[in-house]
């Protein structure tokens, strides 16, 4: 987990070892074990931890059901409605 955590792309890793860039919703993920130490891990930065913003899924061609998320995006972006509605960065 540390490894992860001192890099800004890492958004989380699975216990096969692949780092991931993007975590989809829960509810486009699949279950590949029923092993409780198998899975995936997914980074929490101190402002989600504090309850400050959470960046929501992009809709239509702007995330392609979560292939691209807010950071996939610049400030600049945050002029599209799509992008300052979803984005905490546009707050």
């Amino acid at each position: 987990m540390e490894w992860c955590s001192g890099r800004p792309n890492c958004k989380g890793f699975n216990t096969n070892g692949w780092m991931k860039r993007a975590i989809l919703p829960e509810s486009k993920l699949s279950t590949w074990t029923t092993n409780a130490d198998e899975g995936l891990y997914v980074k929490v930065t101190e402002s989600e931890e504090s309850g400050e913003c959470e960046d929501k899924e992009l809709p239509g061609t702007w995330g392609v059901s979560g292939l691209y998320t807010c950071d996939t995006y610049s400030v600049a972006y945050c002029a599209h409605v799509q992008i300052k509605r979803n984005c905490c960065m546009c707050q």
